[in-house]
């Protein structure tokens, strides 16, 4: 008898304690559901102040990103740059963390748009697709350009402390051998990202995922082969190239035109791809 009614508790606690999670489950998706429509809310706030052109929708991704932005991540970020140069003396290891760990939130734009079908938000708000992914190319460009900055500098106070010089000419790792790589590993990373933005606005985040992690993959495979341990010197010789490169302007001329049209090409494939997401959308509202 006392076994049996052991038995019928432990059943009836086994009951209570499933009820509990349960509940606990539909409280924390109704909580997260509530977060959701707050952050669209929010969205279609900035979407509506938004004026429709290229420089007002590039300000715009990066308000949306700065929900993701967190300070822990920031502190990360600048830890990882810093101490990265400042355990190994060379400024272009901490550049290249600080570099491939900051230009991660480049995606997240596709991925806000994925989870919150913000092509309705922006086509309710009268942005035109021209503007949008003209102001997305900004973004990407922008924010690039700034992590590079920021993961230089970063490096630079690492190596500065490790060190204690005062000069930057002085330390270790910022020869014209590293400022080369640097800068090369920059239009590197912003060649292959022309490349993938296309297979973002078409597949979205999450199809294209896969392509989004080739700047990444590629950047750190080459970074890898062209730092030089020890000398803190890129491929020996590399700054006698960037001499007769810097000595020839016509060069120079060549690339960023060819970047240029590159970047052109990219662009209008990404705005033929979503004038048709627009499109749908637009259609949408209307009915």
């Amino acid at each position: 008898m006392m076994s049996e009614n052991k038995d019928h508790v432990e059943e009836q606690a086994g009951k209570m304690q499933k009820a509990e999670l349960i509940e606990e489950e539909s409280t924390s998706e109704a909580d997260e559901a509530l977060r959701q429509e707050k952050v669209r809310a929010r969205i279609e706030e900035l979407a509506t102040a938004t004026k429709d052109n290229a420089l007002s929708c590039a300000a715009l991704d990066f308000k949306i990103i700065k929900f993701y932005i967190q300070p822990l991540n920031l502190l990360l970020y600048a830890a990882a740059s810093a101490f990265l140069s400042f355990t190994t003396g060379n400024v272009f290891f901490g550049f290249l963390a600080g570099f491939l760990l900051g230009t991660l939130y480049l995606s997240y734009p596709f991925a806000v748009r994925d989870k919150y079908t913000t092509d309705k938000l922006f086509a309710a708000a009268g942005l035109s697709p021209q503007s949008l992914v003209a102001g997305r190319y900004l973004f990407v460009l922008g924010f690039s350009i700034a992590t590079a900055l920021a993961s230089i500098l970063l490096a630079s106070l690492g190596v500065l402390f490790a060190r204690t010089l005062s000069p930057i000419s002085l330390i270790p790792g910022m020869t014209t051998g590293a400022h080369g790589a640097m800068l090369s590993l920059l239009l590197l990373y912003l060649i292959l990202i022309l490349i993938q933005l296309p297979f973002y606005f078409r597949l979205g985040f999450t199809g294209a995922r896969f392509v989004g992690l080739l700047p990444i993959i590629v950047t750190a495979f080459i970074a890898a082969g062209l730092v030089w341990v020890g000398s803190g010197e890129v491929i020996p010789g590399l700054h006698i190239v960037l001499e007769v490169i810097a000595q020839s302007p016509w060069i120079v001329a060549v690339y960023f035109a060819s970047f240029v049209i590159m970047g052109l090409a990219s662009y209008l494939m990404s705005l033929n791809v979503y004038k048709k997401a627009y499109r749908e959308q637009a259609s949408v509202e209307e009915h």
